[in-house]
């Protein structure tokens, strides 16, 4: 949420964070700036979405970062990061994955639902600006 920061220094917290509750493991950043070396995760529609496979859990792990103000990466605006962890192996989350990249797409082409959730300033706001675009 600091858009005096880079994408690549708000990515690595986020990624910090997620690395001391035990969400994803030590090589997740290190995997995920490979990844991002070969092809950028930063969306038109100010939507970015980092992920790769993670191996501290069996559980796909979604983190969301949100810039009000804005930061550029990639030549490109970034107003909300959907970082992903994704399993070693998916199975029955296949589904949830697919559902996931679906409401990212929705969101990457909805600049107003974009802006309420780059503006939501805790956990709460964020879940009302989703569950408004679901009704």
């Amino acid at each position: 949420r600091d858009s005096a920061k880079s994408y690549e220094e708000n990515l690595r917290t986020m990624v910090h964070a997620l690395e001391e509750l035990g969400c994803v493991d030590t090589g997740f950043l290190e995997r995920l700036e490979q990844r991002e070396e070969q092809s950028t995760m930063v969306f038109t529609g100010g939507v970015a979405l980092p992920h790769t496979v993670q191996y501290a859990t069996d559980r796909l792990t979604l983190a969301v970062g949100v810039l009000p103000k804005g930061i550029r990466s990639a030549e490109r605006e970034v107003n909300v990061v959907f970082l992903l962890g994704l399993p070693e192996q998916l199975d029955e989350e296949d589904n949830l994955l697919i559902r996931i990249y679906d409401e990212i797409i929705t969101i990457a082409q909805d600049s107003e639902l974009r802006e309420r959730i780059a503006a939501a300033d805790n956990y709460q706001t964020l879940l009302q600006a989703l569950y408004r675009e679901a009704q």
